[in-house]
């Protein structure tokens, strides 16, 4: 397989297969992006990511993309790839609640709850005529049509179990669910953990995955065999107790279906569950995201919990706008192993520089 877009595709994926045996071959794996042309702005895909596939735009997209791939660098270890979400909350559209955009922001949707009662919902169910499904099936197709020797399919954002119910039925309504019926809910999300495995190899196929493409997440994490990031956002409600009923079961049934996996750790309020994941022996990794409001992942006041991670023999994903400096400072404290740096806002020269002095420093 060849990406004109990635010359040196066998070199990077070299490289990340050394990061999943655990080894580092010349330096920490780092992904980042920039315009061919220094001072031009990188073509902007966000904004039309999910408006356009769902509103039947595909071409309008594709074509988007193809002025993205041609003006952009992908830098380090970044694969080019494009994941065929509809929307965050997508997965509860697969079971039949409605994406809504409004007029005046385009750039993400949300759900309508539809869950009235356990009774009438269950058992929940992939509806495979579903349009929103079919929508992703048949934009991960022509996503790897188009994208033949520029870019490669990811895997779309899988907010199962505990969150897609949460979209469904509402937050507030769910965590007094998890009181009032808690066989209900424990018996739905059996239910919905069931349909994952199908839901993911659909995408697989789709997307013309493959062990020549490996697979690629929307963190940018590629791997030869199966990955996603799991997650489950609505923990930050849970106590412990809690997320060990109702949380930690999907979370593992998930993580065990995977080939690699990392856990999306959203939110400081999280942090009480992190010891019950780092127990977790095939989870590889943690993406940690403090929140709104809080200081940066890649921020010295965290560097205590990364170490914890680290010695816990599991690997860490940090992004954001990181320069040199803030490199170096991490890499001095949580060293070259284990470590992937997803960077933004930077120029190519800034780039480079990073990458080259994590090269002579490691």
């Amino acid at each position: 397989m060849e990406l004109v877009t990635k010359p040196d595709l066998e070199e990077v994926k070299q490289r990340w297969n050394a990061f999943w045996e655990g080894e580092v071959l010349d330096r920490p794996l780092v992904c980042a992006m920039a315009p061919t042309v220094t001072g031009v702005p990188l073509v902007n895909i966000s904004k039309t990511r999910y408006w356009n596939p769902c509103s039947g735009h595909y071409e309008a997209q594709l074509d988007l993309l193809d002025r993205w791939a041609e003006s952009t660098l992908f830098m380090g270890d970044l694969i080019p790839f494009v994941s065929p979400d509809h929307g965050p909350d997508q997965f509860a559209a697969w079971m039949g609640s409605r994406l809504n955009f409004t007029a005046d922001n385009i750039e993400t949707n949300w759900t309508d709850p539809i869950l009235e009662s356990w009774d009438d919902f269950l058992p929940a169910s992939l509806q495979r005529d579903n349009e929103v499904w079919q929508s992703v099936l048949k934009y991960a197709r022509l996503l790897h049509e188009r994208g033949q020797g520029k870019y490669l399919v990811g895997m779309t954002d899988l907010h199962s179990h505990l969150d897609a119910f949460s979209a469904l039925r509402h937050p507030d309504k769910l965590c007094l669910d998890l009181y009032d019926e808690p066989e209900q809910v424990q018996k739905g999300c059996a239910q919905m953990r069931a349909m994952y495995p199908e839901i993911y190899e659909a995408i697989y196929k789709a997307g013309g995955m493959s062990r020549e493409t490996g697979t690629i997440c929307g963190q940018s994490l590629w791997c030869k065999d199966r990955i996603a990031v799991v997650q489950c956002d609505f923990s930050v409600f849970l106590s412990n107790e809690m997320w060990r009923e109702f949380a930690l079961p999907g979370i593992r049934e998930e993580i065990e279906y995977l080939d690699h996996c990392f856990y999306h750790l959203d939110g400081k309020q999280q942090l009480t569950h992190l010891d019950d994941l780092l127990e977790i022996p095939k989870l590889d990794g943690i993406q940690w995201l403090p929140g709104e409001g809080q200081p940066e992942p890649f921020d010295p006041s965290w560097r205590d919990m990364l170490k914890k991670v680290l010695r816990a023999g599991k690997k860490v994903l940090l992004q954001g706008p990181m320069d040199l400096a803030t490199v170096q400072s991490v890499h001095r404290d949580l060293g070259p192993q284990g470590i992937v740096y997803v960077i933004w806002d930077r120029t190519r020269e800034e780039l480079e520089e990073i990458i080259n002095w994590l090269g002579k420093n490691t």
